[in-house]
């Protein structure tokens, strides 16, 4: 991080210069944080942060001790800024708890309706095989070996399906490994990372969106997209996921395969539930899109700046 400031911080201050924002909007308290931390030193200008998870002290274990480490050198960023977004009140409540910040406000992250509208009418009604999908970073957060094992249990118990997993990260080589030790080279599919016009055609023609995480910054972008297109959800039961899902029928406990395949497995011979949970995320989908999220924006923008022009003699 501390390379990372160095060599950022002049071309930055170059750029301010050339543009001369009003407001500037950082997202990542760290290691980003800091540089919106030196501008409001240099020339006043107000700065939000928007933290989104890595940057929250506790969320991710192995980033605690660092974050005991440099509480003041982050309670000094944090603090300064107009205001502290955070994306799901999980985190909100994790960086309360040792910050004591007072700015601190929730907005959920957004989603483009209109871009993730299934073009057709979705049915959600699998013929035969059931068509699987998720999408996200392959690590150990996301849950994947849940998701395999309910993989390989499918296949045990008869269930015709087919997996598509599109990502990519440090947990591929391993899935990779599963999938050949439980012969499931047939039944999963790993494209890697994908353009959003071709993620868009695999919601279009999948039916059920799988959301194995441990823990996340919930609402996740992925899963807003999703259930914009209209995608029935099977998800853990992560912390705010009733932000979203509200229906048991949905929700499935964090690392228990088992219960993921029952949920796969009745919602495969209930088309009517198929149906209504599609439905659900659709109307769902709408509290979260970008015109209302911006528009939170928006007024935070505005209010920094009544601010400045009250404090000024």
């Amino acid at each position: 991080m501390v390379f990372f400031l160095i060599f950022a911080a002049l071309p930055l201050i170059n750029e301010w210069k050339k543009f001369r924002p009003d407001v500037i909007h950082c997202h990542f308290g760290i290691p980003t944080g800091p540089l919106a931390f030196l501008l409001n030193l240099l020339f006043k200008t107000p700065y939000i942060i928007t933290l989104h998870g890595g940057d929250v002290p506790g969320f991710i274990k192995v980033t605690k001790p660092y974050f005991a480490l440099l509480k003041s050198f982050v309670h000094m960023i944090y603090s300064r800024a107009y205001r502290v977004v955070c994306v799901s009140p999980y985190l909100m409540r994790l960086t309360k708890s040792p910050l004591k910040l007072d700015n601190l406000t929730y907005i959920s992250n957004g989603v483009d309706l209109n871009d993730w509208a299934n073009d057709k009418q979705r049915e959600n009604v699998p013929e035969k095989t059931i068509e699987l999908l998720f999408v996200g970073r392959f690590v150990f957060q996301k849950g994947l070996d849940t998701l395999l094992a309910a993989c390989s249990k499918l296949k045990e118990a008869g269930v015709p399906f087919h997996l598509t997993m599109i990502g990519d990260g440090e947990e591929l080589k391993g899935i990779n490994v599963f999938i050949d030790a439980h012969r499931l080279t047939n039944e999963v599919t790993l494209t890697g990372w994908l353009s959003h016009a071709e993620i868009k055609e695999y919601m279009d023609r999948g039916h059920i969106f799988i959301f194995p995480s441990r823990f996340e910054a919930f609402p996740t972008t992925t899963f807003l997209q999703a259930m914009a297109n209209g995608l029935p959800i099977l998800a853990s039961k992560v912390r705010d996921i009733e932000l979203c899902l509200k229906n048991e029928s949905a929700l499935f406990n964090p690392g228990d395969a088992e219960d993921l395949v029952r949920k796969i497995i009745t919602v495969y011979h209930d088309k009517e539930k198929m149906r209504e949970l599609s439905k659900t995320n659709l109307m769902t989908a709408h509290a979260f899109g970008w015109e209302s999220v911006a528009q939170q924006y928006i007024e935070i923008f505005k209010n920094s700046q009544r601010k400045i022009r009250a404090q000024e003699p």
